[in-house]
């Protein structure tokens, strides 16, 4: 029995339990403080709502101060008294304070008592004449009503429709019997149509009793203040508990756990997908293909060593760099188009395409792509084609050109067709086919790409372009001249032919004999392959 409880005794006292102990009060207390917060919150909020409505409440009892202190104005600068000026003055304004219902009362002697004539009205269900000292709180309102200062009276009610009165003692037109008020009725419910007052949350009291709106709940009151000769008030409400601040609490019971949890798993998912890319690196590199992962969006995301051989660049200048931008402008809608169709959940795409290296030169790729949609990537592998559609150009160029010659045609055509596949072939500006005459001359027999304008040839006095292009051949033949690609290797030719970056020539043999030369020319040296020779 004793055994029994030292075993228990040194379980509970184990780390593990003492973590989960600890965990236990961590939500106890997440719970109680996040309940805490989200009241305090709810608290502060109805104070905030008080504060900003009582400051809308304050600008609309000044808004009808203003209104019906202009229209008494108006009224006494009016040279006679109707009806129909009254109502035109009062619509002239409705627009502007959307209040709509007055009326014109003077006082009239009846006996003892003194009577209040409304004589002209706009919007109130009153017939002209009416006594409106019947009214609750108007009877009074009017006696005290100094002239030019409003005052507004206790809740009312006009056929059914809530508000207040607001009297203002002024003239109509000139003459001793111009002397009256000027009352305006003031519905609660133009409290929100003329604000973002919301009634429904919020509740008006006058002189302390209550005028409009309701609030219920977590209420705060705004301070009270003085309008009109009366004192109000704003109270408002807090807004329901929204789910999230419902859930808050009991979510606090929970976040430690998951916070570990979270954790845990965050660790152990590094971990796995660092051992992933350790693996798909190994793997990647072995291959001598280029291979490759591209993010959907078309941005490269991983590349292998057969990658960065290819195409002259560093791993690190590849990553995060769009696969459109290493493709030849030339096929680099039909590459994009390619990419969209993936992106589209077309599945495996093969494509062709060229690629730009560093050094300008231009291999050919041949893709084949899978997309993985759900990972957002697509996995790439590229075969380099450029000697077998290089060797395939050249045979069918060669082709053309014996097909050309075995058809008997005419000298001119093969030695055009011949310039311009060469030209092509290399990718050259321009190309020129020299013919050693034997008088010692050389003659141009045929060219193709740029003009002598565009290559800058400059022939000197009593010499044509042949000489140029001669001289051309002749500096990068010379076995002594340096033949770097920015065109230092044209020796002093380059005075003669300005225009020309980089230049290779081979010779023609006939019969044993040197019949001539083949002069390929780029205005740029960077242009040109390193193999073109």
């Amino acid at each position: 029995m004793r055994a029994a409880r030292h075993r228990w005794l040194r379980s509970a006292a184990s780390p593990g339990v003492a973590v989960l102990l600890l965990v236990i009060l961590l939500c106890a207390a997440g719970f109680l403080v996040t309940k805490q917060l989200v009241n305090a919150d709810r608290k502060a909020a109805a104070r905030q709502r008080a504060a900003g409505d009582t400051e809308q409440l304050q600008t609309l009892l000044l808004r009808a101060n203003t209104f019906i202190g202009g229209l008494g104005a108006a009224l006494a600068s009016e040279p006679a008294a109707n009806n129909s000026r009254f109502q035109g003055l009062v619509g002239s304004e409705t627009g502007t304070f959307l209040l709509s219902d007055a009326m014109w009362v003077q006082p009239v002697r009846a006996g003892a008592r003194r009577r209040y004539e409304a004589t002209f009205l706009t919007g109130l269900p009153f017939p002209p004449g009416t006594d409106v000292s019947a009214l609750p709180g108007l009877a009074s309102t009017l006696q005290n009503s100094a002239s030019g200062v409003p005052s507004a009276t206790g809740k009312a009610v006009v056929s059914t429709v809530p508000g207040f009165f607001v009297a203002q003692g002024t003239q109509f037109g000139p003459g001793p019997r111009s002397q009256g008020s000027i009352v305006l009725f003031v519905p609660t419910s133009w409290f929100g149509l003329a604000s973002t007052l919301n009634l429904q949350r919020a509740a008006i009291s006058l002189d302390g009793r209550h005028l409009a709106g309701s609030a219920s709940g977590s209420v705060a009151a705004g301070p009270s203040f003085e309008a009109l000769n009366r004192n109000w008030r704003v109270e408002a409400a807090a807004d329901p508990a929204t789910p999230l601040q419902v859930a808050l609490p009991w979510l606090a019971l929970l976040v430690p756990l998951a916070l570990a949890l979270l954790i845990y798993l965050i660790v152990r998912g590094i971990g796995r997908s660092r051992r992933a890319e350790r693996d798909i690196g190994e793997i990647l590199d072995v291959s001598l293909d280029p291979l490759c992962i591209i993010g959907v969006d078309g941005y490269l995301k991983r590349v292998n060593l057969a990658f960065e051989r290819t195409l002259g660049y560093d791993a690190a200048e590849l990553i995060a760099r769009p696969l459109v931008e290493l493709v030849h402008p030339d096929d680099r809608d039909a590459t994009a188009a390619s990419l969209l169709r993936l992106r589209e959940g077309y599945g495996e795409e093969s494509f062709e395409s060229r690629s730009v290296r560093t050094d300008g030169a231009v291999r050919w790729l041949r893709w084949n792509t899978h997309p993985l949609l759900e990972r957002g990537l697509v996995y790439a592998a590229a075969h380099d084609v450029t000697d077998i559609r290089t060797l395939a150009d050249e045979q069918a160029a060669l082709r053309r050109v014996a097909t050309l010659v075995a058809e008997g045609g005419d000298a001119a055509d093969v030695f055009n067709a011949v310039s311009l596949e060469v030209g092509q072939l290399l990718g050259a500006d321009a190309t020129r086919l020299l013919r050693y005459e034997s008088d010692g001359r050389v003659t141009i027999v045929a060219g193709h790409g740029a003009s002598r304008t565009e290559m800058g040839i400059s022939p000197p006095p009593e010499q044509d372009d042949a000489y140029v292009w001669w001289r051309v051949a002749e500096s990068v033949r010379d076995p002594r001249a340096d033949r770097a690609a920015d065109g230092a290797g044209l020796g002093g030719v380059a005075e003669l032919a300005r225009g020309i970056g980089a230049a290779v020539a081979s010779p023609i043999l006939v019969s044993g004999r040197q019949w001539g030369v083949i002069v390929a020319a780029w205005k740029r040296g960077e242009t040109v392959r390193p193999d073109t020779e």
